[in-house]
This record gives C-alpha cells, structure tokens and sequence, in this order.
C-alpha cells in the first residue's frame, strides 16, 4: 500500500511502518491459539492441523522478513527515525534495491540462507509450533507433486 511518508511526523513513519508486522503478529498469535485450542484433536484431522501449522509457519517467516532493518523493509521503516541522517539517506537511496539484494543474498549465500532459516526454526520452537506439522502442511499444499 502506498503511503506518502514525507507527510507524516518520523514518529508517525515508525508507527506507519510498524503496521504491517502488527498485523502479521496478530495472525500468527490467532492461528497459534488456534493450533493449541485444536491440539487434541490431530488425530480427527491431521490434514486441517497440518495446513494450519504452514499458515502459522508463513506468518512466522513473513514476520521476521518485514522485521529485517533493511531498507525497503518495514523494520527499516521501524528504526529509521532513530538513525543518524547519513543513515536514513543512505537507506532512502537504495530503498528500491536492498530487498532484491537481500533476496538475491539468500539465494547465492548459503550462510546468509541457514542464519534466516535457523532464526525462523528456532522462532518456531520458542512459540511452540511444531515444524514437523509445518512440513506436512507443506506437502498437502504442494498438491502437484
């Protein structure tokens, strides 16, 4: 969604930015009540459970994603007004790219891949959703293979 930051206070850009991984969190805090309300019943529909924990796994992993302080990512966006004016200009400058760098990092620079990965995982495991549920909603959601 476009919005015309230059019009709001640095504050206000905080709070603008911080919208959207709010959001994100809300889901996933809903879709993990879900999970542990629904706990019991696995063994009625393990393929409902499962789906649910992929949808749980993509919040967990667009959140820590959107959270990044790169720029052009709404975490930039999070501690921009805190940052020293070189900074924030610098950031203004290659806002455009740095997402498409930072994607392009996680697919020529294994080391850059397994941190990301290892920090969803272990995000994962801290809120208490299953990744081994998660693989299995993967695998019904790839219906073609």
């Amino acid at each position: 969604m476009y919005v015309n930051t230059w019009a709001l206070r640095p504050v206000h850009r905080a709070v603008v930015s911080a919208a959207g991984p709010l959001a994100t969190l809300a889901v996933l805090v809903l879709l993990l009540a879900t999970i542990r309300a629904a706990g019991g019943a696995v063994a009625a529909s393990p393929a409902l459970y499962a789906a649910l924990a992929f949808l749980a796994f993509l919040q967990l992993t667009a959140l820590v994603l959107t959270l990044l302080p790169i720029p052009g990512l709404d975490g930039w966006g999070i501690v921009e007004p805190c940052l020293p004016r070189a900074w924030r200009e610098f950031g203004a400058r290659v806002g455009g790219i740095a997402p498409a760098l930072l994607f392009l990092s996680f697919l020529l620079v294994p080391a850059m891949n397994q941190m990301f990965w290892r920090l969803v995982y272990n995000l994962c495991k801290m809120t208490g959703l299953g990744a081994d549920f998660a693989t299995k909603g993967l695998l019904l959601f790839q219906f073609w293979r």
